[in-house]
């Protein structure tokens, strides 16, 4: 079995699908005897398959609105071009995205299995306008020559079903892992646990404005402070939080960081009070598990996937109401007892997902769909 691997997603500093991408890749690399992997960072990888073919750094996202714009452009049409030419003459059993981004066309005798993470664009279209292409058009040929679709949870598994009518059966549900040797219980806080943190605070669906609501509404009653990462603090809804936040008059008590690596990210974790994460929509929500991993409490959404990931061992809130939000927070900050089932109940959830079980249920997709398609092929050439 051949399988091509297209990581075109990575980028030097990854977050999200890169994140995603770099984690399944490496741990199903040495379950493929023979695979090829395409990507404008082979170092991401850190692996010593002799078969990764560095590709145009043009295709892996880029930073500024109008370069990540080109740059999906860029990369949806060397998927479409690039990819299935340069492996044209080199039979391919299985090409493998580990995002929505696959292929219309496929070489004969070729299967093809992507992972969708969410349905964003259609959640919330006036959030992802240039998306909207995409989504309504491209994705559903694409879906069409899927031999089978991954999806990081129920929740979008529902959404696929939804919005595209796509077979049940050909959707598998394979939840995300993380690092369990960088996200962990040990290790030395950011600082004395006077504050709560909410990161990825880049676009409105993340929520972060009732954050600062909720939190101006109880600064008063506690000395916390709030820390809020973006990995884009120049953007337009970033700008528009400081402006909220001087509006408020709380420019002493509430800070911005811009990109933060997995170190400092996991001091963070260590000295929060809580991680408030009340995003509108998630199609997984990795930074809840990396907080119960390092024994951080969280207090989340209990909306879309967020519920299905947590369970009980987060503290769910409306994320539209603001006084709930002000009063978990509130509850989490001043109540001992309840701090502590959250950091237990959330180490024992963290548990339960890991990178390595994510990989091997998407090897035995690959597989299943390598056997399914070998089966068609003798029985197409026993009837011709």
């Amino acid at each position: 079995m051949k399988i091509a691997l297209n990581a075109t997603i990575i980028e030097d500093k990854p977050r999200g699908l890169g994140v995603y991408a770099i984690n399944i890749i490496t741990r199903l690399l040495p379950q493929i005897e023979n695979a090829v992997v395409f990507t404008a960072h082979p170092e991401s990888l850190k692996s010593s398959v002799p078969h990764i073919r560095k590709v145009s750094s043009w295709v892996r996202p880029a930073s500024g609105k109008f370069n990540r714009k080109l740059a999906a452009a860029l990369r949806f049409l060397w998927t479409q071009t690039v990819l299935p030419l340069t492996t044209l003459g080199n039979r391919i059993d299985i090409y493998y995205s580990p995002t929505q981004h696959g292929q219309i066309w496929l070489p004969k005798g070729s299967s093809q299995i992507i992972t969708v993470h969410d349905l964003l664009p259609l959640q919330y279209p006036s959030l992802r306008r240039h998306q909207q292409l995409y989504y309504r058009v491209l994705l559903p040929l694409v879906l069409k020559k899927s031999a089978a679709i991954i999806t990081v949870s129920e929740s979008t598994k529902g959404d696929l079903i939804q919005f595209y009518n796509y077979p049940a059966e050909k959707i598998h549900v394979v939840y995300n892992g993380y690092d369990q040797d960088v996200f962990n219980p040990s290790g030395t806080p950011a600082s004395d646990g006077k504050y709560f943190l909410t990161i990825n605070a880049h676009h409105p669906y993340k929520n972060v404005q009732a954050v600062l609501d909720a939190y101006k509404n109880l600064a008063d009653s506690l000395e916390h402070e709030l820390i809020i990462v973006t990995p884009e603090p120049d953007s337009a809804y970033v700008r528009e939080l400081k402006s909220k936040v001087a509006l408020y008059g709380l420019e002493k008590r509430v800070h911005f960081k811009g990109y933060v690596d997995s170190k400092e990210l996991v001091e963070l974790y260590h000295g929060a009070t809580a991680l408030v994460y009340p995003s509108l929509y998630e199609g997984f929500g990795l930074p809840p598990l990396e907080a119960m991993a390092c024994g951080c409490p969280a207090i989340v959404s209990n909306t879309s996937s967020l519920p299905e990931v947590c369970g009980n061992a987060a503290y769910g809130v409306d994320p539209q109401d603001t006084a709930a939000m002000s009063e978990a927070m509130f509850k989490v900050a001043t109540d001992k007892a309840l701090r502590e089932r959250l950091h237990e109940d959330g180490l024992s959830r963290a548990k339960l997902f890991s990178w390595d079980r994510a990989a091997e249920d998407i090897y035995e997709v690959i597989t299943k769909v390598h056997r399914e398609s070998k089966s068609e092929r003798l029985r197409y050439n026993t009837d011709t």
